[in-house]
């Protein structure tokens, strides 16, 4: 990540807590998906197993699709500050 900070990125520590904790709560939440107390001939077992799996795999996607925008943007940054972008012609 570049170590550049700009206004922009400096003004939203609050927003970004509000997500930190946000996700914190989500994924404790998905932990807590579990089989607890169900025998083991009960249906429900496998539909809360599959919730969780999916609950997880969805927070996965998200986060990797997030690290890969990331990391177009600083490259967006390093080619502005290059000179490569903006330029018509």
């Amino acid at each position: 990540m570049s170590q550049e900070n700009t206004l922009s990125d400096q003004q939203q520590p609050a927003e970004l807590q509000g997500l930190a904790k946000q996700a914190a709560e989500v994924m404790t939440a998905v932990r807590e998906i579990t089989e607890g107390g169900l025998g083991l001939n009960r249906p429900e077992r496998h539909a809360l197993r599959e919730l969780r799996q999916t609950a997880e795999a969805i927070i996965s996607s998200a986060l990797d699709q997030a690290q890969r925008l990331v990391e177009t943007a600083d490259e967006v940054k390093k080619l502005a500050r290059q000179g490569h972008l903006g330029q018509e012609g």
